[in-house]
């Protein structure tokens, strides 16, 4: 993952960067707030004795679940386009890299809007929806990739472009 972090600082290169963009942050704040609540609700419904250790342990899977999972970056150099997953553990990051050269094509779809989808963040069983945006690619060898991003359509689609504008 070093090698492929060097190389696309030694290059030209174009990345959506949601990782570091603090509305990233301040939705999963909002969401792990929610949970808080409806624990407070919870417990000041009930005799607080009851069951108080469920109540806690679901906030804290709920939480580490929202705040490790991983975000979506995209990021293109001269040569080569990455999908890159960054989470707070590093050992979730991953990197997919794919060779602009051997692309025959790339399309979007999807209608992706700004808001709140817990879907987005946690990185559930996502399908085409809302909360996300496919990113087509189909090879010069004949094999095909669908990566189903939470990306923004217009960047999405500002990506797609520099991707067919760097393939000729």
């Amino acid at each position: 993952m070093a090698q492929t972090a060097n190389a696309m600082k030694n290059n030209k290169t174009l990345s959506s960067d949601y990782f570091n963009k603090p509305w990233t942050w301040y939705k999963r704040l909002g969401y792990f707030l929610f949970f808080v609540l409806i624990v407070i609700a919870w417990e000041s419904a009930e005799d607080p004795w009851d069951y108080w250790w469920i109540k806690y342990a679901i906030l804290t899977f709920l939480s580490l679940g929202l705040f490790l999972s991983p975000v979506d970056d995209i990021a293109i150099d001269d040569n080569y386009f990455y999908h890159i997953r960054r989470s707070l553990l590093k050992s979730k990051n991953k990197v997919d890299k794919y060779d602009i050269a051997t692309i025959k094509a790339v399309r979007c779809l999807g209608v992706h809007v700004p808001g709140l989808s817990l879907q987005e963040m946690t990185r559930t069983h996502r399908q085409l929806s809302t909360e996300t945006n496919t990113l087509e690619i189909t090879f010069k060898d004949g094999t095909y990739k669908s990566l189903e991003l939470a990306i923004y359509k217009k960047e999405l689609i500002f990506y797609a472009e520099k991707i067919r504008e760097r393939m000729k």
